[in-house]
């Protein structure tokens, strides 16, 4: 891979060099891979990428502009597996955002145009109605491609099933997170993502918690395996929504696969009576 000097990519043109611009951005230090790989042997789409995750790490400590026009950065699915493997603790799917962040602040034509206008069209909506009403979203998104009735089908049997608004509705902001009161019966929910902002939510949420409780698995598994970097004064057993539910349904903590968690929620469970 070479640089491509004298294009909007290359550092020639006066931009500061990766590593200084994916720490500002996200406050990630690329030098500290070490290339194991982990990240692009987890990757579910490293496949379809024109260079693997670690590929594009390393392209990035050597300063290589033309990762910029790569294809994996916009194919990324921010799934964090890669930033849940890596030994060193670099978030991955962050810097795969930085780079496409990075790509548009230097006129980089991003290299499968499609995902950018979704991506651009996703985020407006978002930011004027709250949240993204699915039929208005398809519905600029494929104006924007020529097609607009391609998805007119699929459009009409949700529609006739109550699945799909024509109307958009707007949503208010959201409070800010507040810590969860001391009490009995507490269980707090943390709706987060993996990446470094979980810490906060988590700490803020779930600190005089009993129990944790996350829909995501990949939460489920980071607040599991990684509360000693959180310096609480006690562990907080984490479980799954499914775990609670299949407690409910009177399975049992056998099905409930409670045996699995680091910090074993069992204890705090007798104590509320949801185990025998």
């Amino acid at each position: 891979m070479s640089t491509l000097a004298g294009s909007a990519a290359s550092p020639a043109n006066g931009f500061a060099p990766f590593a200084e611009a994916i720490r500002a951005q996200i406050g990630e230090n690329i030098h500290r891979c070490w290339q194991c790989v982990k990240c692009t042997s987890g990757c579910p789409l490293a496949e379809q990428f024109d260079l693997a995750p670690n590929q594009v790490m390393r392209a990035l400590q050597l300063n290589d502009a033309s990762v910029l026009e790569s294809r994996a950065i916009w194919l990324c699915a921010s799934c964090h597996t890669c930033a849940t493997r890596c030994p060193r603790d670099i978030d991955v799917t962050s810097v795969m955002d930085a780079l496409r962040i990075e790509a548009r602040r230097r006129g980089v034509r991003p290299a499968i145009p499609e995902i950018h206008a979704f991506n651009s069209i996703f985020m407006r909506l978002a930011g004027f109605f709250g949240r993204v009403p699915e039929a208005l979203l398809m519905g600029v998104f494929n104006l924007a491609r020529g097609k607009l009735f391609r998805d007119a089908g699929l459009g009409w049997q949700l529609l006739r099933r109550g699945r799909l608004k024509l109307v958009p509705a707007f949503v208010h902001p959201g409070r800010s997170p507040t810590p969860v009161a001391n009490g009995a019966n507490k269980v707090g929910y943390f709706p987060g993502c993996a990446s470094e902002g979980s810490a906060f939510e988590y700490d803020r949420t779930a600190r005089a918690a009993a129990l944790v409780a996350t829909m995501c698995p990949m939460c489920h598994m980071n607040l599991d395996a990684r509360q000693p970097r959180l310096a609480l004064e006690s562990d907080i057993p984490v479980l799954h929504a499914t775990q609670l539910m299949v407690l409910a349904f009177g399975a049992g903590e056998r099905a409930a696969l409670l045996g699995t968690a680091i910090i074993d929620p069992r204890p705090v469970l007798k104590t509320k009576r949801l185990l025998d």
